[in-house]
Parts: C-alpha cells; sequence; structure tokens
C-alpha cells in the first residue's frame, strides 16, 4: 500500500519486473456488474458529458480482471469495456470491485541518461502526471469488437512517441524497458507502470501534444523520489495519485533489487 496526498490508499495489483516476452495479455469474459438502475445513471450522466463537451472519447477499453503465472510467463486477463461507464461509476464511492470498469492503462517511468524522471503538468487539471501514459487499445491490424488488446510495450510505444518529442530519431529501444507492476488508484483504474530508459538527455525533450502545459523533470537521487512519495507533490505543485504508485515501483527495483 501507498499512502498519498489525497488521503486515499494505492494498491498494487501485481508487481513484476518483466521483459516484454515474459509478460501477456489473456482475453477473459467479463465480470463486470451494472444494474439496470446504474445502466440508467450511466446513459443520463454521459449525455451531461456530452452537453458539455461533445467530442468527448467514449471508445473501446480494456478491463483489468486479474492474473495468473503459466510456465513461468505472467498472463494479464482483461475484458472488453468502454470508458462511458468508466467516466460515470468511478465517482461512486465503496462499491465492489465488480462494479466498476476499471479500465486499464500504461504510465511510462522514463529515465534520461542524465538522471531525470519525465513527468508533466496536466492542461486539464493542474495536477503532476507521469509522461507517456493512456490507456491500452485494440492492436492496430484488428479493429473489431473481437480485438485482441495491444502489448503494453505497444502501447508505451505510442504514448511516449505522442506525447513528447525527443529531438531524436531512436530516443529508446522499447526491449530494453520492463513491467514494474499494476497500479490501482482513487479513480478505479487499473495502471501498467513501465520503466524506460532513454538515450536522450532531458535538455532535447520537449512538448508533442498539448496534454501537458509544461514538462517537470524530477532527478532520480534517493532523497527527491522520497521527498515525492512523502509529501505527494514536486515543488509544491500536486502529483496524480499514480505517480506515487509508479515512483514506489521505481524506488522498489533501483535500490532494494539492484535491478535499475
Amino acid at each position: 500500500m501507498v499512502e498519498e496526498i489525497f488521503g486515499s490508499t494505492l494498491k498494487y495489483l501485481w508487481v513484476g519486473f518483466c521483459a516484454r516476452d515474459e509478460i501477456a495479455s489473456k482475453v477473459v469474459h467479463s465480470t463486470l456488474e451494472i444494474s439496470p438502475e446504474h445502466q440508467i445513471i450511466i446513459k443520463n450522466e454521459w449525455k451531461k458529458v456530452l452537453e458539455r463537451n461533445p467530442s468527448t472519447f467514449d471508445g473501446f477499453l480494456w478491463r483489468y480482471e486479474g492474473f495468473y503465472i503459466h510456465k513461468g510467463k505472467t498472463n494479464i486477463e482483461l475484458s472488453p469495456t468502454s470508458y462511458s461507464p468508466h467516466r460515470v461509476l468511478r465517482d461512486i464511492k465503496k462499491q465492489p470491485t465488480r462494479f466498476y470498469p476499471n479500465p486499464i492503462g500504461v504510465n511510462t517511468v522514463q529515465i534520461t541518461p542524465d538522471g531525470y524522471i519525465v513527468l508533466g503538468i496536466r492542461k486539464d487539471n493542474g495536477l503532476i502526471c507521469v509522461a507517456g501514459a493512456g490507456y491500452v487499445d485494440k492492436k492496430a491490424d484488428n479493429q473489431t469488437s473481437s480485438a485482441e488488446p495491444e502489448n503494453f510495450f505497444d502501447t508505451m510505444k505510442r504514448e511516449c512517441i505522442e506525447e513528447l518529442d525527443y529531438g531524436n530519431e531512436m530516443p529508446f529501444k522499447t526491449d530494453e524497458a520492463r513491467t514494474m507492476g499494476i497500479i490501482f488508484g482513487r479513480f478505479h483504474t487499473a495502471t501498467m507502470s513501465m520503466y524506460l530508459p532513454l538515450n536522450v538527455k532531458s535538455k532535447d525533450i520537449t512538448i508533442k501534444e498539448p496534454e501537458h502545459s509544461e514538462l517537470v523533470f524530477l532527478h532520480d537521487d534517493e532523497d527527491s523520489l522520497e521527498r515525492v512519495l512523502k509529501d505527494g507533490s514536486i515543488e509544491g505543485k500536486p502529483c496524480i495519485d499514480e505517480v506515487a504508485g509508479d515512483i514506489g515501483l521505481y524506488f522498489k527495483y533501483r535500490y532494494k533489487l539492484g535491478l535499475i
């Protein structure tokens, strides 16, 4: 458990330092249970959302269902869901896990050669989050309802390239990335936290997508990491809660296990 500044508790649903060939996603039947009453609530509340912003995303997502290990390989179980029920139901508190869509995404802890973690300040809420984050999509070669989920490493690569300009055609090698664990946050999302070493220094990285108002570079020394875990903020600017989980995992592998 990781206590953070917002007063909620982060959970690690799974922890594992895996290369691409050591982890996979498996599509399973959904255990999501939405009552007729809540279906009406979703319909009415989503209508209000669209009235405020007609272009609001309501695309296909994958719901975290669990994991199992078979012959040394970790398999993350996912089922199809969508954004609108998640957007509405996440604000209804103290319900059992089967009540929430719990969509899965990826957060990328990008480490520059000069020793910084790449973060950004979100335009929509002003909170600090990791740069290179987003929901797991369908595989690009299959956009039907029966599609398979894209690999977590492909989601990581897509989000990093979409959000940042590295000033270099080869800013990282995907094969050098590793999973670190799945974080469950206060908005009922499951987030695969990824470690990614970069080939470019912090001074060469700029914003590409308008998702962030500015970038924040956190030095990855022990004091800086512990300060974020304790305060939930960087230089007085609050972090979204998953940042504590990402940094906690990075801290775990970097110092406790000596793998990073």
